[in-house]
Formats: C-alpha cells, sequence, structure tokens
C-alpha cells in the first residue's frame, strides 16, 4: 500500500529551508516500503486548495495520508519526530 507524507512549505520561510532537506533525508530509507514524499508550494493556486483541505495554516506542516485517515506535524520538528511519523507512515 502507498502512503503519501506532503510536505507543505513556501519559498522565504527559513523553518521550510531548513526542514525540507532534512525531512527529505530521513524518508529515504522508507520509499522501498512504499512512502512517497510530496513537497507542496503553499502559495501556488493548487498546493493552497490543498492546505485548505487539510487545514493548514503555518509551514511547514507535514501531513500523512494513510488508508482512510490522516494525521498532520506543524513545524520544523525535530529529527527524531520525522523519524517518528515516517515510521508511523508506514505502519
Amino acid at each position: 500500500m502507498s502512503r503519501r507524507v506532503i510536505v507543505f512549505a513556501q519559498q522565504g520561510c527559513p523553518a521550510c529551508t531548513e526542514f525540507m532537506p532534512r525531512i527529505g533525508r530521513l524518508a529515504g530509507p522508507y520509499r522501498a516500503r512504499g512512502l512517497a514524499l510530496q513537497p507542496v508550494d503553499i502559495n501556488s493556486s493548487q498546493g493552497n486548495a490543498l492546505a485548505r483541505r487539510f487545514g493548514v495554516d503555518a509551514t511547514p506542516t507535514t501531513v500523512v495520508l494513510r488508508g482512510a485517515g490522516s494525521f498532520k506535524m506543524v513545524g520544523a520538528v525535530g529529527d527524531e519526530q520525522i523519524a517518528q511519523l515516517l515510521a508511523a507512515a508506514v505502519r
């Protein structure tokens, strides 16, 4: 089963600039287990519509879509929290 992790970010956001490479690196090992990491620019019309759908009002925000449910994490959290989120995404 494919699971998707959407990371909402925007240009000019220092926290996003710092966070995106870290989550990308940490997601690497999970890709073989069906995890897809999808960065979304919240300032694009499509990204903005998707952000509204998931109630995103801050960047970076990470949304995990898994089966019938979803959960989200707000902010540029530490590597340990990212690893926990990614592990939960593939369970």
